[in-house]
């Protein structure tokens, strides 16, 4: 009954003799096809916050990555000094 409601409201709709829609179920179809479409719009901005969150993540261990190796390379610089004074 309910995707009836949605068609006819996207019919020209004149009263015309025989089987008639009333106001009242015209505006219930026209909410409930606003209601789809908004239902439609929804879902790329779910898969956006989706894509941020991912990036978000990935960034935060590239920066933790970055921090390690920057330790590493540090530490690295001091063996090979110690290394020159050996000799």
């Amino acid at each position: 009954m309910a995707d009836n409601f949605k068609i006819e409201s996207k019919k020209i709709w004149i009263p015309l003799q025989g089987i008639q829609i009333s106001d009242d179920q015209l505006k219930i179809g026209c909410l409930q096809r606003i209601a789809d479409s908004l239902e439609k719009m929804e879902a790329p901005y779910l898969r956006l916050i989706g894509d941020v969150e991912s990036l978000t993540r990935c960034r935060e261990e590239l920066i933790a990555e970055t921090e390690h190796l920057s330790r590493c390379n540090s530490n690295l610089r001091g063996a090979i000094t110690r290394l020159k004074k050996r000799k």
